[in-house]
């Protein structure tokens, strides 16, 4: 771990997880309640494809809105909060990595 970087990416993985299972719930009622495709086969995909993010992030916001009756931008905002936190941790991971390689060649050039 890198200090608050890596405490930053422990957050984000901490609220995508939880953030999946909401997602799983919302996207299961999606499919047994909208799409009405059964108990089994609707948990069945909703396992599947709830913790693809993009994916998982427009059916938990199709079940939200369509089952749970939320509004369209409150559904958004929950499901599609985690997506610039993660692209903005994997580019700070990315430049971390770049650095230590950098002082890894000065270090052995020395």
């Amino acid at each position: 771990m890198h200090g608050i970087f890596g405490l930053m990416q422990i957050a984000a993985q901490i609220g995508f997880f939880i953030l999946g299972f909401v997602q799983l719930f919302a996207t299961a009622s999606y499919f047994t309640e909208i799409l009405r495709w059964g108990d089994v086969l609707g948990w069945l995909l909703a396992l599947l494809l709830s913790w693809f993010p993009l994916v998982g992030s427009v059916l938990g916001m199709l079940g939200a809105h369509d089952v749970w009756g939320w509004g369209w931008l409150p559904a958004f905002f929950l499901f599609f909060w985690p997506l610039p936190i993660l692209a903005a941790s994997f580019v700070m991971d990315m430049r971390q990595r770049q650095r230590e390689r950098q002082a890894s060649v000065i270090h052995r050039s020395s």
